[in-house]
């Protein structure tokens, strides 16, 4: 999977992902993104899937996506977390020849 950032703002992150699937790495999320409420709910660290998921929905978070190319569909796309607790991307589905135009957004804090 090839990965490029695009607009990274305070609240919010644009990204393309080419051969799309697997699991966008907190790295990943975390480059080049500005200090502010999204880069500080990426820094943090979370016990679970589900902990992350309630954190981003009780912030107002969204995640946009829209596919460019239909290789295999991608199914979901979902919060979890890596070994260390911080936030990861998960697509569930998707491969060679899909093309996933993501945003992401927090709109608050979500340090409580």
């Amino acid at each position: 999977m090839t990965l490029r950032h695009g607009l990274r703002r305070a609240l919010s992150a644009s990204m393309t992902l080419v051969d799309a699937e697997g699991i966008v790495a907190s790295a990943d999320l975390l480059h080049d993104q500005p200090a502010g409420d999204l880069r500080t709910f990426l820094s943090r660290t979370y016990a679970s899937g589900e902990a992350v998921e309630d954190a981003f929905r009780d912030a107002g978070g969204t995640i946009q996506v829209r596919t460019r190319a239909l290789g295999k569909p991608v199914e979901a796309v979902t919060l979890d977390v890596d070994n260390a607790g911080l936030p990861v991307l998960f697509l569930v589905g998707g491969g060679a020849g899909t093309v996933l135009d993501i945003r992401f957004a927090i709109p608050h804090s979500s340090v409580g």
